[in-house]
Order: C-alpha cells, then sequence, then structure tokens
C-alpha cells in the first residue's frame, strides 16, 4: 500500500514537472519575439467578394494562456481540438423548437445556471455568452435550445448570461451589454465574451464561438438580408471580443435609447482605438433571424453617430450606472435582472456634438455658448450699451447733451446770449446812438459857431449884423 502511495505520488508529481516544463518551452519560444501574453493573428484576409470582412481560421491558440488554463484544470487531459471531429456543418433550424417542463437529452447536463465544460478534454476558451433581453421570452428558449448543441460540439467553456432590463421604459441594449459584462465577471473568469442578439440563431456548427486575435463579428450572413453584409460598419447581431479590447475602447455607449445605432457606435469605437474586425465565410457565417417588430425607433441615432470617435473615451463603462434587482439560477442560463434608469424626457438634455459627458442634472450644465442666464433679466446689459439708468432721464439721448431743467437756459442755436434788453444791442454798421442826435455834427460840415456871426462869409466879407 505505501509503495503504491509512494508511486502515485511519483506520477502525479512528474506530471506536473512535465506540463510546468511544456509552459516554460512556450515561454521561451514565445516571449522573444512577441511578449508573454500575446497572440499571434490567426486569422487570414483573403477576400471573397465585395462584401466579406477577413476571414478567421482560429486554429492556432495562445500556447502559454492554453497550458495555464490546463494546468489549473485536469492535467490529464488534452486539450480539445480547435475543430472538433463532432462538427456537423449546416444546421437544420426550426424556429419553432421552444423548451419544455424537461429538457431535451442534449440540454439536461448543463447546470443550472447555464454553465458548461467539456468532459473528455480540456477546453481552449472559456466563453461568457450575453444576451441582451426583455419581453421576449419565446425568443430566448429558441436561441437557447438551438445554441447550446451547437456550443457542446464545439467543445468550449461556456456559460449563459441574460441581462433582462428591468421595467418597461425605452430599451437600451448598449447598457444591458455592459451591464452583463461588469456582472459576469464576478461569476467566474472568462477568455472571451460574445455578445448575441436574442433573435439570431446560428445556421452552422463550424462558425465556432471562441475569440479571435481581434474582435469577431460573427454573423455577417443573415437570411433575412439575402446573406449579404448590408455595409462594412457593421458589427451587430453576434460578436465575440476579449476583454482587454472591451476594456480599451470603453464598451458600448449608453446614449442610445431605443432601437438602432449602438452597434455601429460600437465600430467607430473599434475603428478609433486602431482593432481591425474579423469576420467568417458568409457560407459559415449563417444566421436565421427570427421575425419581430423594431419598436420604440431612437431619433436621434444618427446624431449621436457623429461623436462616437471623439466621446467614446468619455462615455461607456466608466460612466454606467444601474440598479441590480436580482440574479436567478435558471435552467439554461443566468437571469440578471437590472434597472438601466429612465431615458431622457427629451432627447436635448443630452450633450451636443463636442461635448463632454452629460450631467446627472441638466441644471448643472452649461448650455452652448450662452452665459449663465441672470435671476432678473434686468441684470444683464443689453446689446452694446451701457447699464440702464434706473430713471430713464437720468440716461443722457444719442448724439445730445444732458438737457437742462429749463430750455430757457440753454442758448438757441447760432445766437449768442440774448441781450437783457434789445436796446443794449447796437443796429447794423452803425455805432453807438448818441444820447441827443443834435449832438452829431452834419455831413461835410464844421462845427457850426456859437454865434452865427463868428464865422466869416465866402469869399466876402462876413455878413452885417443886419
Amino acid at each position: 500500500m505505501v509503495c503504491a502511495s509512494l508511486v502515485s505520488v511519483i506520477n502525479v508529481r512528474q506530471l506536473g514537472v512535465s506540463l510546468k516544463t511544456k509552459l516554460r518551452v512556450a515561454k521561451l519560444s514565445f516571449g522573444a519575439a512577441s511578449g508573454l501574453n500575446s497572440e499571434k493573428p490567426t486569422c487570414d484576409f483573403r477576400s471573397r467578394n465585395d462584401n466579406t470582412g477577413r476571414i478567421c481560421s482560429d486554429k492556432t491558440p495562445n500556447v502559454i494562456r492554453e497550458l495555464t488554463y490546463k494546468l489549473r484544470g485536469n492535467g490529464s487531459l488534452d486539450f480539445c481540438q480547435a475543430v472538433p471531429d463532432s462538427l456537423e456543418g449546416r444546421l437544420n433550424i426550426s424556429l419553432e423548437a421552444k423548451l419544455q417542463s424537461t429538457s431535451p437529452p442534449v440540454l439536461q447536463d448543463v447546470s443550472p445556471s447555464g454553465a458548461w465544460s467539456p468532459k473528455s478534454c480540456v477546453a481552449r476558451q472559456r466563453i461568457a455568452i450575453i444576451i441582451p433581453f426583455r419581453d421576449r421570452q419565446k425568443h430566448l428558449d429558441i436561441l437557447v435550445y438551438n445554441l447550446v448543441p451547437v456550443l457542446k460540439r464545439q467543445k468550449v467553456a461556456f456559460r449563459i448570461f441574460v441581462v433582462e432590463q428591468f421595467g418597461n421604459k425605452t430599451f437600451n441594449k448598449g447598457r444591458l451589454i455592459n451591464i452583463g459584462f461588469m456582472e459576469a465577471r464576478k461569476h467566474g473568469e472568462f477568455d472571451c465574451f460574445i455578445f448575441h442578439d436574442v433573435d439570431l440563431i446560428p445556421e452552422d456548427d463550424r462558425n465556432m464561438y471562441t475569440c479571435s486575435a481581434n474582435p469577431r463579428h460573427m454573423s455577417p450572413a443573415v437570411d433575412v438580408l439575402r446573406y449579404k453584409l448590408p455595409y462594412m460598419a457593421l458589427v451587430g447581431g453576434v460578436l465575440s471580443i476579449k476583454a482587454e479590447h472591451f476594456f480599451k475602447i470603453n464598451g458600448y455607449s449608453n446614449l442610445y435609447w431605443g432601437w438602432g445605432a449602438e452597434d455601429d457606435d460600437m465600430f467607430y469605437r473599434l475603428s478609433a482605438s486602431k482593432i481591425s474586425v474579423l469576420r467568417p465565410p458568409f457560407n459559415i457565417g449563417r444566421y436565421k433571424m427570427i421575425k419581430h417588430d423594431k419598436n420604440d425607433v431612437s431619433t436621434v441615432r444618427l446624431h449621436f453617430l457623429k461623436t462616437a470617435k471623439t466621446r467614446y473615451l468619455k462615455e461607456g463603462l466608466n460612466t454606467l450606472e444601474y440598479k441590480l434587482v436580482e440574479t436567478r439560477l435558471e435552467k439554461l442560463y443566468t437571469r440578471i435582472i437590472a434597472n438601466v434608469g429612465d431615458p431622457p424626457k427629451n432627447q436635448t438634455e443630452y450633450p451636443k456634438a463636442n461635448v463632454g459627458d452629460p450631467p446627472k442634472n441638466q441644471t448643472e450644465h452649461p448650455k452652448a455658448n450662452v452665459d449663465d442666464p441672470p435671476k432678473n433679466q434686468t441684470e444683464y446689459p443689453k446689446a452694446n450699451v451701457g447699464d440702464p439708468p434706473k430713471n430713464q432721464t437720468e440716461h443722457p439721448k444719442a448724439n445730445v447733451d444732458d438737457p437742462p431743467k429749463n430750455q430757457t437756459e440753454y442758448p438757441k442755436a447760432n445766437v449768442g446770449d440774448p441781450p437783457k434788453k434789445e436796446t443794449e444791442y447796437p443796429k447794423e454798421t452803425v455805432g453807438d446812438p448818441p444820447k441827443k442826435q443834435t449832438e452829431y455834427p452834419k455831413a461835410n460840415v464844421g462845427d457850426p459857431p456859437k454865434n452865427q456871426t463868428e464865422y466869416p462869409k465866402a469869399n466876402v466879407g462876413d455878413p452885417p449884423k443886419n
């Protein structure tokens, strides 16, 4: 018995040493070239037609991360195949399938939290699938019924999180995805996060639910879109991304209330961060969409898209606010119910383009290009005018001197001071008037004699007195 125990201990130690040796060799071979935490690109960039994106084979995993993961798990098992032999390829999808009270055999070994991992090998990645949701239980049942068998055939370790918006306010998909990302990380360590619309059902299990070197848009070909990509910026539907990239782009925007544009905003965030998006071949990345109504279409989504690249670091995960209402472990998933808050009463309460984060209270935010309004409008100066007088009569009129208290105090135009008496003014071209007219000499006549007899007569003797 003792010998057997010693042999067992020795075997276990040898196994541990062997795995540690492989890990050390992997570090030496990969570290110098690309760093210990780097991952070699696993995708080629062949273009099949004008509507295709980059094609990812997803066949070369990160050796260091996988060996570390294996050391944490069952060291006696090998890694699962990157592309397992159990895959079926193109699937026959039935949208009428619905979960009944008794789960089908393929679903019975899934834990009540929606977690599962293969028993015959060590999964290469641990996946968190996050489904934003509200009031579409039938669609959720159809998705889970079809998705779980695909994940099991792909030999990935997964856990499904259904993030449900509390209440009946306008739907906000971006906030729900951010909440799902933050809450899922509380329930375990995940190598990959996949954000999945509830109405998209995979049609081919060769479309691997794993993360590549870059984020991967897994649903480029949807039946209602004739299996064509409408535009290259589309990343909505099903998107796989690593946590490091999700943190770098600050998650999804929280501003989009109602249907539309939050996924396009995500593409602009990735583009601004210089993170390219990969896509599987269109014949593999095929999905069937469950018909549904698009209610509460956002009326300002295009306005917000204009600021996505300049706003993404200011608004997203770092401004996320929510209240966790309940977390329930259900038959095939973990249901997270969260209150995402109320949408704005008026969309204009959000900042305009090139404006910082919206205030918690709109009164705390200044309006664009306008100073703070006065408490009393009379406190504000008028345009190009000085302070208004308390009494208008105290204010000078335009181009006019101060008005006199009595108009008679003002001189008349072009007139000198008025005389006290009109007689004080000299007449025109006349000197001072004499006191008596007799005081003036007559024209060309000398002074009259006091006595006529005193003057001599002209050339004649003086006239006789008689």
